[in-house]
């Protein structure tokens, strides 16, 4: 049986995806960010901007690349995510 994430579960894929894929520049591209949360480009489209539009992350465009930075509030919402994971997985539940 194939269990689906939730939105908010998709959301915390995203934001480790951008945290995890920032490269030298100091963001992450579109294209890792969506090989890391494995999911589709229009999918991530969506979530991408409504995770900017919420102040979680920042949009950074340098020359013709565009790219993605976690703000603090997104590290907050993640950190504070990752820790309810490891309380649910204490206690044998899976988010």
């Amino acid at each position: 049986m194939s269990v689906y994430r939730s939105r908010v579960r998709l959301y915390a894929d995203v934001l480790r995806a951008v945290r995890d894929g920032a490269g030298d520049e100091g963001f992450a591209r579109i294209s890792a960010v969506m090989r890391k949360a494995n999911t589709s480009y229009a999918k991530l489209s969506g979530i991408l901007d409504e995770l900017a539009k919420s102040s979680m992350l920042e949009i950074v465009e340098s020359g013709d690349v565009k790219g993605y930075r976690l703000t603090e509030i997104g590290l907050k919402f993640l950190d504070e995510y990752e820790r309810l994971e490891r309380f649910a997985k204490a206690y044998g539940l899976r988010l």
